[in-house]
C-alpha cells in the first residue's frame, strides 16, 4: 500500500512539475508579446503619426503579429508608408499620399 501511495505522490509531482513550467513559459510568451507591442507603439510614435492613427496600427499589429515583422524588418525610411497602406485603403490612399507630398513617383 505504502509503494502505491509512493508511486502516486511521484506521478503527481512529476505532472504538477509539467503543469508549472507551462504555466512559466506561457508568461514569458506573455510578457514578450507585451513588450514587443510597446517597441510597436514607440516605433509608430517615432513615425509622427496622429494619436489616433497610432492607435488603429497598434490594434492591426495585435490581430496580425506577422506584419509586426514585416514592420520591423523594412527599412526605417519605408515604415511610415507601409503603417500608412495599413490605414488606409489603396485606392484612397493614393490620393492622400499625393495631397501630403508622400508619393513616390
Amino acid at each position: 500500500m505504502n509503494n502505491g501511495f509512493r508511486t502516486f505522490v511521484d506521478g503527481f509531482n512529476a505532472n504538477f512539475a509539467t503543469i508549472a513550467n507551462v504555466m512559466v513559459e506561457e508568461n514569458l510568451r506573455e510578457k514578450m508579446a507585451s513588450e514587443r507591442m510597446k517597441d510597436v507603439i514607440a516605433e509608430l510614435m517615432n513615425l509622427g503619426l496622429p494619436s489616433g492613427d497610432v492607435f488603429k496600427a497598434a490594434n492591426i499589429f495585435t490581430a496580425d503579429k506577422d506584419k509586426i515583422d514585416v514592420l520591423f524588418n523594412l527599412p526605417s525610411e519605408l515604415r511610415r508608408n507601409y503603417v500608412v497602406s495599413l490605414l488606409i485603403p489603396s485606392p484612397m490612399r493614393h490620393g492622400i499620399e499625393r495631397q501630403l507630398g508622400m508619393d513616390s513617383k
